[in-house]
Protein backbone atom coordinates (compact mmCIF):
# COMPACT_ATOMS: atom_id res chain seq x y z
CA UNK A 1 0.00 0.00 0.00
CA UNK A 2 0.96 3.47 -1.02
CA UNK A 3 0.85 4.41 2.58
CA UNK A 4 3.10 2.27 4.73
CA UNK A 5 5.59 3.57 6.76
CA UNK A 6 8.95 2.89 6.12
CA UNK A 7 12.40 3.27 8.49
CA UNK A 8 15.93 2.89 7.63
CA UNK A 9 18.37 2.39 9.61
CA UNK A 10 22.55 3.27 8.66
CA UNK A 11 25.44 3.88 11.17
CA UNK A 12 26.61 7.06 9.40
CA UNK A 13 25.45 10.21 9.54
CA UNK A 14 23.29 10.63 7.02
CA UNK A 15 24.84 12.82 4.66
CA UNK A 16 26.89 10.91 2.43
CA UNK A 17 25.05 7.66 1.47
CA UNK A 18 24.37 8.16 -1.64
CA UNK A 19 22.57 4.90 -2.08
CA UNK A 20 20.55 4.86 0.53
CA UNK A 21 19.44 8.81 -0.29
CA UNK A 22 18.14 7.58 -3.47
CA UNK A 23 16.10 4.51 -2.20
CA UNK A 24 14.84 6.96 0.42
CA UNK A 25 13.82 9.74 -2.16
CA UNK A 26 12.04 7.16 -4.51
CA UNK A 27 9.91 5.75 -2.31
CA UNK A 28 8.85 8.87 -0.44
CA UNK A 29 7.76 10.63 -3.74
CA UNK A 30 5.80 7.07 -4.60
CA UNK A 31 3.71 8.11 -1.09
CA UNK A 32 5.90 5.64 1.54
CA UNK A 33 6.22 7.76 5.15
CA UNK A 34 10.26 7.35 4.92
CA UNK A 35 12.29 8.06 8.11
CA UNK A 36 15.65 7.47 7.71
CA UNK A 37 17.80 7.04 10.75
CA UNK A 38 21.76 6.99 11.82
CA UNK A 39 23.61 8.55 14.49
CA UNK A 40 25.12 11.65 15.19
CA UNK A 41 28.35 12.83 15.25
CA UNK A 42 30.70 15.21 16.94
CA UNK A 43 31.68 17.06 13.58
CA UNK A 44 28.00 15.76 11.84
CA UNK A 45 26.74 18.95 9.52
CA UNK A 46 23.18 20.06 10.00
CA UNK A 47 20.55 17.65 7.98
CA UNK A 48 19.66 18.84 4.84
CA UNK A 49 15.78 19.29 4.07
CA UNK A 50 14.26 16.29 2.24
CA UNK A 51 11.17 14.99 1.29
CA UNK A 52 11.29 12.07 4.21
CA UNK A 53 12.00 12.55 7.88
CA UNK A 54 15.44 11.79 9.63
CA UNK A 55 16.75 11.71 12.55
CA UNK A 56 20.01 10.59 14.65
CA UNK A 57 20.73 8.98 17.68
CA UNK A 58 23.85 10.11 19.88
CA UNK A 59 26.17 7.71 21.29
CA UNK A 60 28.27 7.87 24.43
CA UNK A 61 30.55 4.89 22.58
CA UNK A 62 32.53 6.27 19.24
CA UNK A 63 33.43 2.85 18.05
CA UNK A 64 34.26 -1.14 18.82
CA UNK A 65 31.76 -3.51 19.72
CA UNK A 66 30.28 -0.96 22.48
CA UNK A 67 29.22 1.38 20.20
CA UNK A 68 27.70 -1.26 18.07
CA UNK A 69 26.10 -2.93 21.08
CA UNK A 70 24.95 1.10 22.61
CA UNK A 71 23.84 1.50 18.94
CA UNK A 72 21.71 -1.26 18.22
CA UNK A 73 19.85 -1.08 21.83
CA UNK A 74 19.27 2.92 20.87
CA UNK A 75 17.99 1.78 17.70
CA UNK A 76 15.70 -1.16 18.70
CA UNK A 77 14.30 1.19 20.89
CA UNK A 78 13.61 3.94 18.45
CA UNK A 79 12.30 0.89 16.55
CA UNK A 80 9.70 -0.28 19.22
CA UNK A 81 7.88 3.00 19.88
CA UNK A 82 7.87 4.10 16.18
CA UNK A 83 5.01 2.57 14.09
CA UNK A 84 6.73 1.29 10.82
CA UNK A 85 5.20 -1.35 8.33
CA UNK A 86 8.75 -1.93 6.75
CA UNK A 87 12.08 -1.55 8.68
CA UNK A 88 15.30 -1.59 6.04
CA UNK A 89 18.39 -2.48 7.73
CA UNK A 90 21.42 -1.23 5.88
CA UNK A 91 24.44 -4.05 6.09
CA UNK A 92 24.66 -6.06 9.23
CA UNK A 93 25.31 -3.83 12.00
CA UNK A 94 22.21 -2.68 12.02
CA UNK A 95 20.43 -6.45 11.59
CA UNK A 96 20.43 -6.94 15.53
CA UNK A 97 17.94 -4.20 16.15
CA UNK A 98 15.96 -4.18 12.91
CA UNK A 99 15.94 -8.05 12.79
CA UNK A 100 14.11 -8.66 16.36
CA UNK A 101 11.98 -5.10 16.07
CA UNK A 102 10.37 -6.90 12.69
CA UNK A 103 9.78 -9.84 14.79
CA UNK A 104 8.59 -8.30 17.68
CA UNK A 105 6.28 -5.91 15.65
CA UNK A 106 5.37 -8.43 12.80
CA UNK A 107 6.62 -5.74 10.63
CA UNK A 108 8.31 -6.09 6.60
CA UNK A 109 12.10 -6.60 7.01
CA UNK A 110 14.48 -5.25 3.96
CA UNK A 111 18.10 -6.11 4.40
CA UNK A 112 20.11 -4.66 2.18
CA UNK A 113 23.61 -5.24 1.82
CA UNK A 114 26.10 -3.03 0.23
CA UNK A 115 29.06 -4.98 0.86
CA UNK A 116 30.21 -8.72 2.12
CA UNK A 117 30.22 -7.58 5.85
CA UNK A 118 32.56 -10.39 6.89
CA UNK A 119 34.89 -9.72 4.36
CA UNK A 120 36.42 -6.38 4.78
CA UNK A 121 39.79 -5.37 5.49
CA UNK A 122 39.32 -4.09 9.25
CA UNK A 123 38.08 -7.81 9.93
CA UNK A 124 40.64 -9.93 7.82
CA UNK A 125 42.77 -10.41 11.24
CA UNK A 126 39.73 -10.57 13.87
CA UNK A 127 38.37 -13.65 14.05
CA UNK A 128 36.74 -13.44 16.99
CA UNK A 129 35.34 -10.82 16.00
CA UNK A 130 34.48 -11.93 12.10
CA UNK A 131 32.63 -14.61 13.63
CA UNK A 132 30.50 -12.09 16.20
CA UNK A 133 29.09 -10.90 12.61
CA UNK A 134 28.74 -14.05 10.86
CA UNK A 135 26.63 -15.27 13.49
CA UNK A 136 24.43 -12.12 13.90
CA UNK A 137 24.17 -12.66 10.17
CA UNK A 138 23.00 -15.84 9.71
CA UNK A 139 20.35 -15.44 12.78
CA UNK A 140 18.93 -12.48 11.53
CA UNK A 141 19.23 -12.27 7.42
CA UNK A 142 16.64 -15.79 8.03
CA UNK A 143 13.88 -13.31 9.49
CA UNK A 144 14.33 -10.88 6.26
CA UNK A 145 10.90 -10.54 3.56
CA UNK A 146 13.02 -9.32 1.49
CA UNK A 147 17.36 -8.89 0.49
CA UNK A 148 18.76 -6.62 -2.03
CA UNK A 149 22.58 -5.83 -2.59
CA UNK A 150 24.19 -3.71 -5.44
CA UNK A 151 26.06 -6.30 -8.10
CA UNK A 152 25.38 -9.51 -9.04
CA UNK A 153 28.79 -11.10 -8.40
CA UNK A 154 28.00 -9.58 -4.59
CA UNK A 155 24.60 -11.63 -4.52
CA UNK A 156 25.72 -14.97 -6.13
CA UNK A 157 28.25 -14.77 -3.29
CA UNK A 158 25.50 -13.80 -0.14
CA UNK A 159 23.19 -16.11 -1.64
CA UNK A 160 25.72 -19.11 -1.44
CA UNK A 161 26.94 -18.00 2.07
CA UNK A 162 22.69 -17.84 3.45
CA UNK A 163 21.35 -19.87 0.92
CA UNK A 164 18.56 -17.15 -0.41
CA UNK A 165 17.58 -15.33 -3.02
CA UNK A 166 19.25 -11.32 -3.01
CA UNK A 167 17.69 -9.03 -5.94
CA UNK A 168 20.43 -6.49 -7.59
CA UNK A 169 19.69 -2.95 -7.14
CA UNK A 170 22.84 -1.33 -8.52
CA UNK A 171 24.22 2.29 -7.09
CA UNK A 172 23.44 4.47 -10.12
CA UNK A 173 22.91 8.09 -9.74
CA UNK A 174 20.11 9.71 -11.66
CA UNK A 175 20.47 10.77 -15.60
CA UNK A 176 20.67 14.31 -16.26
CA UNK A 177 22.11 16.50 -18.15
CA UNK A 178 25.84 16.36 -18.78
CA UNK A 179 27.81 18.08 -15.78
CA UNK A 180 31.12 18.11 -17.61
CA UNK A 181 31.66 21.71 -19.35
CA UNK A 182 31.61 22.23 -22.28
CA UNK A 183 35.03 24.39 -22.33
CA UNK A 184 36.91 21.47 -21.70
CA UNK A 185 39.15 20.84 -18.58
CA UNK A 186 40.19 23.88 -15.87
CA UNK A 187 43.71 25.20 -16.63
CA UNK A 188 46.79 23.65 -15.51
CA UNK A 189 47.57 19.95 -14.53
CA UNK A 190 44.90 17.86 -15.34
CA UNK A 191 43.20 16.45 -12.12
CA UNK A 192 42.69 13.17 -10.92
CA UNK A 193 39.84 12.88 -8.82
CA UNK A 194 38.97 10.00 -5.61
CA UNK A 195 35.56 10.21 -4.13
CA UNK A 196 35.01 8.09 -0.55
CA UNK A 197 35.77 7.05 2.56
CA UNK A 198 39.44 7.17 2.99
CA UNK A 199 40.32 3.60 4.48
CA UNK A 200 42.82 0.80 4.13
CA UNK A 201 42.67 -1.12 0.74
CA UNK A 202 41.49 1.67 -1.36
CA UNK A 203 44.84 2.58 -2.80
CA UNK A 204 45.17 5.94 -1.37
CA UNK A 205 48.94 5.55 -0.23
CA UNK A 206 49.90 4.10 -3.97
CA UNK A 207 47.98 6.98 -5.75
CA UNK A 208 50.18 9.28 -3.43
CA UNK A 209 52.78 7.93 -4.69
CA UNK A 210 52.04 6.99 -8.02
CA UNK A 211 51.02 11.08 -8.67
CA UNK A 212 54.52 11.94 -8.50
CA UNK A 213 55.44 10.13 -11.56
CA UNK A 214 53.08 12.18 -13.76
CA UNK A 215 52.05 15.68 -14.29
CA UNK A 216 48.47 15.47 -12.69
CA UNK A 217 47.37 16.40 -9.38
CA UNK A 218 45.05 14.44 -6.92
CA UNK A 219 41.89 15.82 -5.13
CA UNK A 220 40.55 13.20 -2.41
CA UNK A 221 36.92 14.17 -2.16
CA UNK A 222 35.80 12.43 1.65
CA UNK A 223 37.48 11.55 5.05
CA UNK A 224 38.03 8.97 6.95
CA UNK A 225 40.53 6.89 9.14
CA UNK A 226 43.71 6.80 7.04
CA UNK A 227 43.32 11.09 6.67
CA UNK A 228 46.25 12.22 8.95
CA UNK A 229 48.26 9.56 7.52
CA UNK A 230 47.46 10.12 4.06
CA UNK A 231 48.30 13.79 5.14
CA UNK A 232 52.36 12.68 6.16
CA UNK A 233 52.70 10.88 3.11
CA UNK A 234 51.82 13.46 0.69
CA UNK A 235 53.17 16.74 2.78
CA UNK A 236 55.66 17.13 -0.03
CA UNK A 237 53.05 17.12 -3.04
CA UNK A 238 50.55 19.37 -0.82
CA UNK A 239 53.24 21.84 -0.32
CA UNK A 240 53.33 22.22 -4.16
CA UNK A 241 49.83 21.71 -4.49
CA UNK A 242 49.91 18.15 -6.56
CA UNK A 243 47.54 16.74 -3.61
CA UNK A 244 44.37 18.28 -2.52
CA UNK A 245 42.44 17.18 0.27
CA UNK A 246 38.78 18.46 0.15
CA UNK A 247 36.99 16.93 2.93
CA UNK A 248 33.38 16.01 2.13
CA UNK A 249 31.37 18.07 -0.47
CA UNK A 250 27.88 18.10 -0.69
CA UNK A 251 26.82 16.43 -3.67
CA UNK A 252 26.59 19.64 -5.85
CA UNK A 253 30.21 20.56 -4.72
CA UNK A 254 31.66 17.33 -6.08
CA UNK A 255 29.73 17.04 -9.05
CA UNK A 256 31.24 20.34 -9.83
CA UNK A 257 34.78 18.95 -8.51
CA UNK A 258 34.55 15.48 -10.36
CA UNK A 259 33.41 18.04 -13.74
CA UNK A 260 36.61 19.52 -13.88
CA UNK A 261 38.52 15.91 -13.60
CA UNK A 262 40.33 14.66 -16.32
CA UNK A 263 39.79 11.25 -14.90
CA UNK A 264 38.29 9.18 -11.54
CA UNK A 265 40.36 6.66 -9.55
CA UNK A 266 38.86 3.74 -8.37
CA UNK A 267 41.36 1.56 -7.13
CA UNK A 268 41.10 -1.13 -4.47
CA UNK A 269 43.61 -3.67 -3.33
CA UNK A 270 42.91 -7.25 -3.36
CA UNK A 271 43.39 -8.40 -0.21
CA UNK A 272 39.59 -8.08 0.39
CA UNK A 273 36.90 -10.40 -0.71
CA UNK A 274 34.42 -7.58 -0.54
CA UNK A 275 36.29 -5.44 -2.28
CA UNK A 276 36.51 -8.00 -4.98
CA UNK A 277 33.24 -8.44 -4.95
CA UNK A 278 32.32 -4.63 -4.90
CA UNK A 279 30.72 -2.00 -7.92
CA UNK A 280 30.78 1.50 -6.05
CA UNK A 281 28.96 4.21 -6.26
CA UNK A 282 32.22 6.41 -7.14
CA UNK A 283 31.94 4.26 -10.56
CA UNK A 284 28.92 5.29 -11.93
CA UNK A 285 29.40 8.48 -10.40
CA UNK A 286 32.29 8.95 -12.74
CA UNK A 287 30.31 7.60 -15.55
CA UNK A 288 27.57 9.95 -15.21
CA UNK A 289 30.39 12.71 -14.59
CA UNK A 290 31.30 11.89 -18.59
CA UNK A 291 35.24 11.20 -17.66
CA UNK A 292 37.16 8.37 -17.76
CA UNK A 293 38.34 6.53 -15.10
CA UNK A 294 41.29 4.07 -13.82
CA UNK A 295 39.61 1.23 -11.49
CA UNK A 296 39.84 -2.25 -10.05
CA UNK A 297 40.22 -5.03 -12.50
CA UNK A 298 37.35 -6.92 -10.43
CA UNK A 299 34.48 -9.25 -11.76
CA UNK A 300 31.68 -6.11 -11.81
CA UNK A 301 34.01 -3.52 -12.39
CA UNK A 302 35.54 -5.81 -15.64
CA UNK A 303 32.24 -6.65 -16.95
CA UNK A 304 30.48 -3.44 -17.23
CA UNK A 305 33.82 -1.82 -18.91
CA UNK A 306 33.89 -4.87 -21.32
CA UNK A 307 30.39 -3.68 -22.57
CA UNK A 308 30.71 0.22 -22.04
CA UNK A 309 34.76 0.27 -22.15
CA UNK A 310 34.39 3.59 -19.92
CA UNK A 311 37.53 2.38 -17.70
CA UNK A 312 41.38 1.47 -17.72
CA UNK A 313 42.03 -1.16 -15.71
CA UNK A 314 45.36 -1.51 -13.51
CA UNK A 315 45.87 -3.12 -10.31
CA UNK A 316 46.70 -1.19 -7.00
CA UNK A 317 50.36 -0.89 -7.35
CA UNK A 318 51.99 2.73 -8.00
CA UNK A 319 53.31 2.08 -11.33
CA UNK A 320 50.62 0.78 -12.88
CA UNK A 321 48.31 3.60 -11.52
CA UNK A 322 50.89 6.37 -13.00
CA UNK A 323 51.05 4.27 -16.10
CA UNK A 324 46.99 5.14 -16.60
CA UNK A 325 47.45 8.24 -15.86
CA UNK A 326 50.23 8.90 -18.31
CA UNK A 327 48.39 7.39 -20.82
CA UNK A 328 45.32 9.55 -20.53
CA UNK A 329 47.29 12.52 -20.23
CA UNK A 330 49.02 11.96 -23.36
CA UNK A 331 46.10 10.40 -25.42
CA UNK A 332 43.03 13.40 -26.22
CA UNK A 333 41.86 10.91 -28.46
CA UNK A 334 41.84 7.91 -25.68
CA UNK A 335 39.97 10.49 -23.75
CA UNK A 336 37.66 11.87 -26.00
CA UNK A 337 36.73 8.35 -26.77
CA UNK A 338 36.36 7.03 -22.99
CA UNK A 339 34.52 10.37 -22.05
CA UNK A 340 31.93 9.29 -25.14
CA UNK A 341 31.19 6.02 -23.83
CA UNK A 342 30.61 7.37 -20.75
CA UNK A 343 27.64 9.74 -22.01
CA UNK A 344 26.01 6.12 -23.90
CA UNK A 345 26.48 4.12 -20.82
CA UNK A 346 25.18 6.96 -18.57
CA UNK A 347 21.63 6.35 -21.19
CA UNK A 348 21.40 2.90 -19.63
CA UNK A 349 23.02 2.75 -16.37
CA UNK A 350 20.65 5.35 -14.08
CA UNK A 351 18.67 5.57 -11.00
CA UNK A 352 15.51 5.73 -13.13
CA UNK A 353 16.05 2.40 -14.79
CA UNK A 354 16.90 1.05 -10.87
CA UNK A 355 13.99 2.25 -9.07
CA UNK A 356 11.48 0.76 -10.95
CA UNK A 357 12.81 -2.56 -10.07
CA UNK A 358 12.91 -1.47 -6.37
CA UNK A 359 9.29 -0.05 -6.12
CA UNK A 360 7.97 -3.47 -7.81
CA UNK A 361 9.76 -5.37 -5.02
CA UNK A 362 8.67 -3.14 -2.42
CA UNK A 363 4.97 -3.36 -3.64
CA UNK A 364 5.39 -7.20 -3.10
CA UNK A 365 5.84 -6.72 0.79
Amino acid sequence: MASKRVIVAVTNDLLYDQRVRRICHTLAGNGYRVLLTGRKLRNSKPLEHLPFKQSRLTTIFRSGPLFYIEYNIRLLTLLLTTRCDIIVPVDTDTMAACATAAVLKRSSLVFDSHELFTGVPELKRRPVVKSIWRAVERITVRAADLTITVSPQLAAELEKVHKRRFEVILNTPHLKGDSRKKTGLRDGPPLIIYQGVLNRGRGLHEAIEAIGDTRASLVIVGEGALRKDLERAAAPLIAEGRVIFRGWLDREQMEAETAMAMAGLNILDDESLSYRLSLSNKFFNYIHAGIPQITAPFPSYIEINNRWQVALTCQCDPAEIAGAINKLTESAPLRERLEENCRQAALHLNWQSEEVRLLSLFGKL
